[in-house]
């Protein structure tokens, strides 16, 4: 599991103590949803990914063909205002249907996250 720890908001307070709003975390997961779809690369990877906002912690869920796709994924959500930290849960599942450790790791659809 890889986290990103929460920053300084721009204006130069702490953004570790607000609790988002109802709105502000729709606001935030579509934000989400719009950068993941703004990059090529990660277009097709991302609809398969959940987002979840649970006490100011970007929750990302799914599954992506490469390590190198998990960490874009990850790079393009830091950076998003109103995202204080990130736990990526996204596993990497490669097209042979192996896992990282090389194990098999079944159907991506029917794996538990």
């Amino acid at each position: 599991m890889s986290k990103v720890t929460p920053r300084q908001r721009r204006d130069g307070g702490s953004a570790r103590n607000e609790g988002p709003t109802s709105t502000s975390r729709s606001d935030l997961i579509h934000r989400a949803r719009q950068a993941l779809g703004k990059h090529s690369q990660l277009r097709a990877s991302a609809k398969g990914c959940s987002l979840e906002l649970q006490d100011g912690v970007l929750v990302v869920r799914g599954c992506v063909p490469s390590f190198y796709l998990k960490q874009m994924l990850q790079t393009v959500l830091k950076d998003l205002e109103g995202v204080q930290q990130i736990d990526n849960q996204v596993e990497v599942i490669g097209v042979n249907g192996l896992g990282a450790d090389g194990r098999s790791t079944g159907s991506p659809q029917r794996r538990h996250i």
